[in-house]
């Protein structure tokens, strides 16, 4: 029998696992908490934002285990297979670092069209980034494209984003007082963090809106 890797993480002390069951488009950060730091925060932020449903996982403080994505296998979590089962469309939130992509945001997953729904919205809010959408530019271990990866099993698939810690450990902006309080007006002055959360909203609102007019998720 193979070994249950995401079994051995839940009953672990101190790991969270969430899921809220709302539309048929999903996000995800099961790699949150401790190890690909605030990745969990954006997809609740977001997901509340569009109505989108979630599924995250938090690792404690004392704990960093980077399991593969492909080692998240519904079977081995019923709130996973809930998720699964529920979604058509999802959305992954992970983090990376590499020292030559200080500001570069990765768009990867089977989801191309939503990929690049994704990378104008992202674009649009974060100039300041590099938000690259073709998956030969994308380092292949972080494309996301392996079928067994969550962001490839709902019937749709979806998009694998890897977000550099420039704009993840602004982690002042992740608490709930500043994005419940009044956001400037003027799209220069707000805080990335917050035009990352909407972006990504907006995307979602966008994709969902105009299912016929995008075509294929091919």
């Amino acid at each position: 029998m193979s070994r249950r890797y995401l079994q051995e993480l839940l009953a672990h002390p101190g790991v969270e696992e969430e899921v809220t069951l709302r539309s048929e488009f999903g996000i995800m950060a099961f790699h949150g908490g401790s190890l690909e730091a605030y990745t969990d925060h954006i997809a609740v932020e977001t997901a509340a934002c569009c109505d989108a449903s979630l599924y995250v996982v938090r690792q404690p403080r004392n704990l960093r285990w980077h399991i593969p994505s492909t080692r998240f296998r519904p079977e081995e979590s019923s709130k996973l297979r809930a998720f699964c089962d529920h979604v058509r469309t999802v959305i992954t939130l992970h983090g990376f670092r590499r020292r030559h992509m200080p500001h570069s945001i990765l768009l990867g997953g089977h989801n191309r069209t939503l990929a690049s729904v994704v990378s104008q919205h992202l674009r649009h809010a974060l100039p300041e980034y590099v938000v690259e959408d073709s998956l030969e530019a994308i380092p292949t271990e972080l494309r996301g494209l392996k079928p067994n990866n969550p962001v490839n099993i709902p019937t749709d698939r979806g998009v694998q984003i890897e977000l550099p810690p420039q704009i993840r450990h602004q982690h002042e902006f992740w608490s709930r007082p500043a994005f419940s309080s009044p956001r400037p007006k003027h799209e220069a002055k707000r805080p990335a963090p917050v035009r990352l959360v909407d972006g990504l909203a907006n995307a979602v609102r966008f994709y969902r809106a105009v299912p016929d007019i995008l075509g294929s998720p091919g």
